[in-house]
């Protein structure tokens, strides 16, 4: 978990680029290729062509057999200048399966993602708009955003996206390295826990057999038999002895055994969670380094059809209205009665859906009284999208900071660590991340200023 929120928020400190080193002529080229390593990693084939300022590649599609969906059409584009930075991601969906054939309009079509950074001095300026398609809904997300750091003093775009990155790469190494040699070490000790204590466990089998067969030549009838020779009273009564006292010893050794390897992985373990905590705290040192402000975000949501799609996919049956020249006066009044009943059945799902809603945001005890008013209304605005009566097409939701302090990067982090170390409990950190989101105000809004 923490190795994803280090690479998400090196991304944010650096407009989400990678890259490692660049020499020669072809900056954007060599850039676009060391962004999609990953992918050829993972065994996805793709073909860049490019030069020094601009990249384009087109990825071949990715099959998911378990989910029968392909991502096809895929392609990513760069573009530099000294103090700008400019990406594009575009990918289709496509999904074959039989059984979502009712549910596939409502599954993305295609994801645009298009992005411009530009350094200016000490700050970096971005703005980023995301399109995601459906064949019922559109979302289109605007996002305004500063990142500000002293780290960017008299550098270009391109050293700073080569610096970072080679650190968020070590960084990622380093975890890498830590979290194999604990697994390698976890696991040599398990073998030599497991071989010690299977053979402690033979010796108390055959103990065990022993004395059962001693047992039976200490019966009352004296039929028993040791090796096919009589033994003395005597004799069995001493075996028995040295085979309890064996048996004995044999169990305080097993509980030995385990509580000397349960030692030994709490101080493999102690050991691990130090050198994890001093990894993420040199991690948090350095985010200290970034400001990052996310001033304005849209979110527009376009669905013309989806009230009268989502009815009839409820109401399926309703499709056969249409036949109504062949049904008597009585057949059709049924249907009618029939199309009421489903109709009302269907809005008192609507219904049910808005109200649990609002009372779940009503009841948080994180959110403020404003934004708990203002989600009840966005809510709202929502569940009318599935009303074919009201008209509903489409909703803008606005978000923009109370104020122009800008969030530091490392504090954040902070607050992710502390929750990973335990140091604070589940509430304490929502708590914590809810402070961030009490400072936007968010809204349901008729147009978007300009």
């Amino acid at each position: 978990m923490f190795k994803k929120f280090l690479l998400v928020s090196a991304a944010l400190s650096l407009g989400f680029m990678q890259a490692q080193s660049y020499n020669g002529q072809k900056r954007a080229l060599d850039f676009a290729e060391n962004v999609l390593s990953d992918l050829k990693d993972a065994g996805v084939e793709y073909n860049c062509h490019g030069d020094d300022s601009d990249a384009a590649c087109r990825i071949r599609d990715i099959a998911f057999p378990l989910f029968s969906t392909t991502i096809s059409n895929g392609r990513f584009e760069v573009s530099f200048k000294d103090n700008q930075y400019k990406q594009r991601i575009y990918a289709e969906i496509d999904i074959n399966s039989k059984h979502a054939l009712d549910y596939e309009s409502y599954v993305p079509k295609s994801i645009e993602c298009k992005t411009t950074y530009n350094l200016n001095r000490v700050d970096i300026i971005g703005v980023e708009n995301c399109v995601i398609q459906s064949g019922l809904v559109t979302l289109d997300f605007d996002l305004a955003e500063s990142i500000h750091s002293n780290e960017f003093t008299d550098k270009s775009m391109f050293s700073i996206m080569k610096k970072s990155l080679l650190k968020v790469r070590d960084y990622d190494k380093k975890l890498t390295l830590l979290s194999t040699s604990f697994e390698e070490r976890s696991n040599k000790l398990n073998e030599e826990k497991y071989n010690t204590i299977d053979k402690l466990y033979d010796d108390r089998d055959s103990l065990q057999e022993l004395h059962k067969q001693s047992a039976e030549n200490n019966s009352p009838c004296g039929c028993g038999h040791h090796n096919h020779k009589s033994v003395s009273t005597v004799e069995l009564l001493k075996d028995r002895r040295y085979l309890e006292s064996s048996l004995a010893k044999n169990e305080k050794e097993i509980k030995k055994a385990r509580e000397n390897f349960n030692e030994e992985y709490e101080e493999l373990q102690e050991e691990y969670d130090r050198h994890l905590r001093a990894y993420k705290q040199h991690i948090v040192k350095w985010l200290s380094n970034y400001d990052i402000d996310v001033k304005e975000a849209r979110l527009y949501i376009k669905a013309p059809a989806l009230s009268k799609h989502t009815f009839n996919l409820y109401a399926d049956d309703l499709r056969t209205f249409n036949s109504d020249y062949k049904l008597t006066k009585k057949q059709k009044k049924a249907k009618a009665e029939e199309k009421k009943r489903i109709t009302a059945g269907y809005y008192s799902s609507v219904e049910a859906m808005r109200a649990a809603s609002i009372t779940f945001v009503k009841e948080s005890p994180y959110l403020s009284d404003n934004l708990k008013k203002s989600f009840s209304k966005i809510i709202d605005q929502h569940a009318k999208l599935f009303e074919p009566h009201t008209g509903k097409k489409s909703i803008k939701i606005l978000a923009t900071r109370l104020d122009n302090t800008p969030f530091n990067l490392g504090k954040e982090a902070q607050k992710v660590v502390d929750y990973t170390n335990g140091d604070i409990s589940t509430e304490e950190f929502l708590t914590k991340v809810f402070d961030v989101i009490n400072n936007y105000d968010i809204r349901a809004v008729r147009s978007f200023p300009y």
